[in-house]
């Protein structure tokens, strides 16, 4: 009888144990990309980079449902506000030009943002180009490195003090 009881034990334990992982992966199947934050944000200013498109624009309206003020910062400035707007009615975005490979771009993008804005919650430094042909920028730096680094360090350097 114990016998018995023990080998049901061990029967129902290897099932249990070898469909974990199975288990684990429909949960994380059934879950992936669904924020299940609740945490409000309103009152907040987030200033995104690149969030025109792709990862960056999900972002951009996840932040806004939250209730955060968003100011982006793209190169491609034309259907944002109005792409946010129909997935989110209530965002607060301020769609603002910027071009990471252009130095004098970021600079004029900190100093709009400085002068509009008192204080910057949140930095997300997310714009950046990939599998592009090696070439110069008008500052004499190579694309990727321009747009990817050197203009995020740029503007973080800028907004320092909003941010802080």
């Amino acid at each position: 009888m114990v016998l018995e009881f023990i080998f049901g034990l061990l029967y129902y334990l290897t099932i249990f144990i070898l469909s974990s992982p199975i288990l684990l992966w429909l949960l994380k199947e059934a879950t992936m990309g669904m924020c299940t934050c609740r945490t409000s944000m309103k009152g907040k200013t987030v200033l995104i980079t690149g969030g025109n498109n792709g990862i960056g624009f999900e972002t951009s309206v996840g932040l806004a449902k939250l209730g955060a003020r968003l100011i982006i910062g793209c190169r491609s400035t034309d259907s944002v506000t109005t792409r946010i707007q129909s997935r989110d009615p209530g965002a607060n975005d301020d769609v603002i030009k910027l071009d990471l490979a252009s130095m004098q771009s970021v600079r004029d993008f900190a100093e709009i943002v400085k002068s509009k804005y008192v204080q910057v919650h949140v930095l997300i430094n997310n714009a950046g180009v990939a599998n592009v042909k090696t070439q110069k920028t008008d500052d004499g730096f190579e694309l990727l490195m321009a747009t990817n680094y050197f203009g995020h360090a740029l503007l973080n350097h800028l907004l320092f003090d909003l941010v802080k």
